[in-house]
């Protein structure tokens, strides 16, 4: 396998707003305080402080402060972030965070390339980086490391640490069409209780479910090159060699 071709492209969000802001975007700079914010199609460098971001075209560059960058129940926000973010409650948009996004409840961004953290639970389609989530993560595409109680993704290419680390498949057959033209095979390191997924890779855990290169847990399953633990099944259920079963 060509781990290349598995790698995301590295996606970034320029100043450029959709098109039918071309005509009608603003700059604005320094300081931006107020309560809701509404306004659409503009370019803010500085830092801007609003109770709520309801804005449906905007990208900030600097440092966005808010209760919500969002609103959760209009999926199409478009707010974009060069630099910090911070979400006392939620952040939810279909915009770019090239920087920092930080949220007390969940964080959501179609892509990030930086760092993402929220108590309970973080979301991407693309992310370049790290996530932390408190209680879940779910993501499409993940190059770098991904922490949380449980993670569901697509593919991983990096290090997963959970207690449940899964494909999208494990939540129910239709969440498989989430993951479109995408493999649901990860590239790299899983460490946990419950490993069940696809890796090119080490899957670590108690139970280790699916196919790998090497399974080290107290229950191996799957068609995986090298098994090492007290019981070893193929991907037919078929028992192997207990401590070290090897696959041909």
């Amino acid at each position: 396998m060509n781990l290349i071709e598995s790698v995301n492209s590295f996606k970034l969000q320029s100043d450029s707003l959709r098109s039918y802001c071309d005509n009608g975007t603003r700059s604005l700079f320094v300081l931006r305080l107020a309560g809701f914010d509404h306004e659409d199609c503009i370019n803010f460098y500085g830092i801007s402080m609003r109770l709520i971001h309801y804005n449906n075209e905007a990208t900030f560059s600097g440092l966005a402060l808010s209760l919500d960058l969002g609103d959760p129940s209009i999926p199409a926000s478009n707010i974009s972030v060069n630099g910090i973010n911070i979400g006392v409650l939620n952040t939810t948009t279909i915009g770019t965070i090239n920087g920092i996004s930080i949220s007390g409840i969940s964080d959501f961004a179609s892509k990030l390339n930086g760092l993402e953290v929220a108590l309970w639970g973080t979301g991407t389609d693309y992310l370049n980086g790290l996530t932390i989530g408190g209680f879940a993560s779910y993501s499409i595409n993940i190059n770098g490391i991904k922490i949380s109680f449980i993670n569901i993704s697509c593919r991983l290419n990096g290090l997963g640490i959970g207690f449940i680390n899964a494909q999208m498949n494990f939540l129910n057959a239709q969440s498989e069409e989430s993951c479109n033209d995408n493999f649901m095979i990860s590239n790299g390191v899983v460490l946990g209780v419950f490993n069940i997924l696809d890796i090119h890779g080490l899957s670590l855990g108690a139970i280790n479910k699916g196919k790998s290169w090497l399974q080290i847990g107290l229950l191996n399953m799957g068609d995986s090159s090298v098994q090492i633990g007290l019981v070893n099944l193929d991907g037919n259920s078929r028992m192997g060699i207990p401590i070290i079963n090897v696959n041909f």
